[in-house]
């Protein structure tokens, strides 16, 4: 298993994603030019059966919004939960080439590096082979311009695109305005022998953006292999490990290393583990990664890692004759009602239903559990019939699936509940 997840780390660093451009399409095909400078045309357009080789580029064709579109995945591929179950075809670096051309597909995504046998090899077959290989977050982020392009998705593609560039900035503008200092910082890739992040490497960049300095910036290689003595000596303040690559090396760990106790991260406690497919999956989460560095490394600061939602609500509410002047909508109790409303960006989740009355809870209506699929969602509910005079704050609480994206409220609609009896301008 160590050795597997040796591997799997080193090939997934080697040889991971990277954008492209657009030069031409038809009404029913198009071609585009990948990270290695390949011009590939994708014919039918857009492709309905798309297998992916790598978890990065599973993470970018679901988030650009071409998940029901993809029919095979590599194994290492569990996120989103619904690329979770789709049939596979093997590891990142042991593809197979049988179960690939198997699915049909009319697109393939590989990587560069270690993939570069499969991209050949089924490119010179037919099939349309999409290689991505960044070497920045710039990279990344127009890789999702590329995916989506490239898959029939371009509004989804801009859209990722446009969240990613407005997250970062939004990160460096409250380090850059706000961080007290610039903490010396070693992440480590691998333990034995010791490994880290240098110059021309994502993690390199986060690092810096996140209001950090590499260590190793200054290495002859993008994956320098260092010594103990060169960590002791350079330092760092904080030490960041990952979470099951690096074979399960524990702060603990850290700290019973030789020499290693007279290092700052090791006397002030700052070793710190993290979600290792937040930094070494090129894809749209590695803002989620830039965000949680940053709260790492300058918890002075709050920086919201969440994506914000905005839900609205509208009430069909009948209209009701008034003899005299109101400021607030008057229903009549037991009327039955129908909620309509969406949440922006149009992501999954369920709602929160809450009719307030301020009288106590056996006038309040919370209704749980109403679901959001892609971003709408649809009720009825019925108001009190108790023949009594109600005031109700109406308001709907959403809860999204993916945990990247923050819990919101609506703004709330107030109402007047009338028992019949009072509605005698009606009758």
């Amino acid at each position: 298993m160590r050795a597997v997840l040796t591997y799997f780390v080193l090939v997934l660093l080697l040889a991971s994603l990277a954008g492209g451009v657009v030069p031409s399409a038809s009404a029913d095909s198009i071609t585009v030019v990948d990270n290695l400078g390949r011009s590939v045309t994708i014919d039918p357009y857009p492709p309905q059966r798309i297998v992916s080789l790598a978890p990065s580029n599973t993470e970018l064709l679901f988030a650009v919004g071409a998940g029901p579109q993809v029919v095979g995945v590599d194994t290492y591929s569990d996120y989103p939960p619904e690329a979770v179950g789709l049939p596979t075809v093997g590891g990142f670096g042991s593809i197979s080439i049988e179960a690939v051309i198997g699915l049909e597909p009319d697109l393939i995504l590989a990587t560069a590096g270690v993939q570069l046998p499969y991209v050949e090899e089924l490119s010179d077959l037919g099939y349309a082979v999409i290689a991505l290989d960044p070497k920045s977050i710039d990279d990344v982020i127009q890789n999702a311009i590329l995916v989506g392009t490239a898959t029939g998705n371009v509004e989804g593609g801009n859209r990722v695109a446009q969240e990613m560039m407005d997250q970062v900035s939004r990160v460096e503008d409250i380090v850059a305005a706000e961080a007290d200092y610039t903490p010396r910082v070693y992440f480590e890739l691998w333990h034995d022998p010791f490994m880290s992040f240098g110059p021309d490497t994502w993690v390199d960049e986060i690092i810096t953006k996140a209001g950090g300095s590499n260590i190793f910036h200054d290495a002859l290689s993008q994956y320098p292999v260092v010594s103990s003595e060169t960590i002791i000596d350079r330092n760092p303040e904080f030490i960041i490990l990952q979470s099951h690559s690096a074979g399960g090396v524990s702060p603990n760990d850290v700290k019973s290393r030789p020499g290693w106790d007279i290092i700052d991260a090791v006397r002030n406690e700052r070793i710190y583990v993290v979600d290792e497919d937040l930094f070494l999956r090129p894809g749209p989460r590695i803002v989620n990664g830039l965000y949680t560095l940053a709260s790492i490394l300058h918890p002075e600061i709050v920086i919201q890692t969440q994506r914000p939602t905005l839900v609205t609500m509208n009430l069909d509410l009948p209209v009701v004759p008034l003899p005299f002047a109101m400021k607030l909508p008057i229903v009549e109790a037991g009327a039955s009602l129908e909620t309509v409303g969406s949440v922006e960006p149009a992501v999954n989740g369920s709602i929160i239903f809450v009719a307030y009355s301020g009288r106590g809870p056996e006038y309040d209506i919370i209704l749980r559990d109403i679901r959001v699929e892609n971003g709408n969602y649809s009720f009825n509910w019925q108001l009190p019939s108790e023949r009594l005079w109600l005031t109700l704050k109406v308001y709907i609480i959403f809860v999204p699936d993916d945990p990247a994206y923050a819990t919101s409220v609506s703004e709330p609609v107030d109402l007047i509940v009338l028992p019949p009896i009072f509605m005698w301008w009606q009758r």
